[in-house]
């Protein structure tokens, strides 16, 4: 797994169960702009995941470095990290 890709998995966990445009607009980011980044259509490179954990208000390791950080996260997977069959 690449870093953009653990990246997004932070974020997914960051989200949790609560609506992306509920959590967007509580923090201040575009949620198309966040769809588009959890859909695989845009990358979240170190600047804009360090720009997020701020507005989030979150340690900028745990999306700019998430492999570093993920047992800070780690409760269990969301259910936005495992595809449907």
């Amino acid at each position: 797994m690449d870093i953009k890709q653990l990246r997004v998995r932070a974020l997914r966990r960051l989200i949790g169960q609560d609506p992306l445009k509920e959590f967007a607009e509580k923090h201040d980011l575009d949620a198309s702009y966040l769809s588009q980044i959890l859909n695989g259509h845009r990358g979240m490179g170190e600047k804009a995941a360090a720009k997020m954990a701020a507005k989030i208000g979150v340690a900028e390791s745990i999306l700019v470095s998430p492999a570093f950080s993920s047992c800070l996260l780690y409760t269990s997977p969301s259910p936005r990290d495992v595809e449907e069959s």
